[in-house]
């Protein structure tokens, strides 16, 4: 029966960190991006219904 050899994890490159680091800050950036424009629109069809609510309700009397 053969033993197997624990594998090793060798340590990360400075270089391997970098590319990584910029990776992940990629994504989160993107993804605070795609999230912050969402909750924009949201925001702004809340202020346009209560705008023609408000034109409704002038225009009714």
């Amino acid at each position: 029966m053969k033993t197997l050899k624990k594998h090793t994890k060798k340590p990360l490159t400075a270089k391997q960190k970098e590319s990584i680091m910029t990776a992940f800050g990629t994504v989160m950036i993107i993804t605070l991006t795609i999230t912050s424009a969402f909750s924009f629109d949201i925001r702004n069809e809340r202020i346009l219904q209560a705008m023609n609510q408000k034109i409704e309700t002038i225009h009714k009397g």
